[in-house]
């Protein structure tokens, strides 16, 4: 597991790799990040040994980034990480992956949801009684992002949103989907964030556990997946 902190940092706080580091990288990342404070750090315990054992058979890298407080505003975070690994030439392929998502089909190759100079997100369909409005849009909890010129152009305007706001979709996750177009964002497959409630699907790839209950519950229905 590599994390990319022996680059270098631009006048405007962009991370870059070293060319030693360069040499390094696999054409694809899987990056997941979470806050040290959260409850969703619990779920590390399975999900970050598993990512780290699908990377090694598929030749990806793997960064597993904890940082400090919750971001009162959504997850910001992971919206800067990506952008800044985007500026590694060697990653064509960029994923993200919540805590609370699970890859569980492990032989199947992610870089098959990455669409062309596009962000890709699943759609998911909230209504009650799972939520308290019906809801669709794309969730973020899981993003699989082609690397190139114009998926860039269009983190860095994703960026320009911060903070949004807390309605109807939650802050990063609703910016996203305000500035969206056909030409930047891709809805991918529902089996590469397959959260039963919201898009079900027979054959998941990654199962998303977004809103079922508490972490304890959880990590439960992801041992039971993992047939343990």
């Amino acid at each position: 597991m590599k994390e990319p902190l022996t680059g270098v940092y631009d006048e405007n706080g962009e991370w870059h790799p070293s060319e030693e580091q360069k040499e390094e990288f696999n054409d694809a990342v899987l990056l997941q990040h979470v806050s040290q404070n959260s409850e969703h750090v619990n779920l590390l315990k399975i999900t970050a040994a598993r990512n780290l054992e699908y990377c090694q058979m598929h030749k990806m890298d793997f960064y597993l980034m904890v940082s400090g407080e919750i971001p009162y505003f959504g997850d910001w975070s992971k919206v800067r990480i990506i952008r800044q690994l985007m500026n590694i030439p060697n990653y064509k392929y960029i994923i993200y992956i919540d805590a609370d998502a699970l890859i569980v089909d492990m032989d199947h190759d992610l870089r098959q949801a990455c669409v062309e100079g596009k962000v890709g997100a699943c759609r998911h369909d909230l209504k009650p009684p799972h939520y308290m409005q019906t809801l669709n849009h794309l969730n973020v909890g899981c993003l699989y992002v082609h690397n190139n010129q114009n998926s860039r152009d269009f983190m860095d305007k994703w960026l320009e949103g911060y903070p949004g706001t807390s309605d109807p979709c939650w802050w990063e996750q609703g910016v996203l989907n305000n500035i969206m177009t056909p030409e930047t964002v891709a809805e991918v497959d529902a089996k590469y964030n397959a959260t039963g409630y919201a898009n079900p699907c027979k054959h998941p790839v990654v199962k998303g556990y977004h809103g079922m209950g508490n972490v304890k519950v959880r990590f439960n229905m992801m041992l039971k997946d993992m047939g343990k």
